[in-house]
């Protein structure tokens, strides 16, 4: 499921459950999906810019991060293995 969203658009959230309560909203920009011939182990790649609230109070990039997740079908369901 969570494949999916990425390969759609860009995505964007507000970061509601993050631990760090200054950042105020997330992108995940150029989404890469490689899935293996078995079908059971997908690896996802992005770029991920944070926003934070600045001084004065004007939304500002606060860090851009190239992602790697790793994914593995386990009984059904999509699961982070690294």
């Amino acid at each position: 499921m969570i494949l999916s969203i990425f390969l759609s658009h860009t995505v964007v959230s507000k970061c509601h459950t993050i631990k760090n309560p200054n950042i105020i909203r997330s992108e995940y920009l150029n989404p890469d999906v490689a899935v293996s011939e078995a079908g059971d182990l997908a690896v996802l790649s992005y770029n991920l810019h944070n926003y934070v609230a600045g001084e004065d109070g004007q939304e500002k990039l606060q860090k851009c991060w190239n992602t790697t997740e790793v994914f593995r079908l386990i009984n059904g369901e999509w699961r982070t293995v690294h």
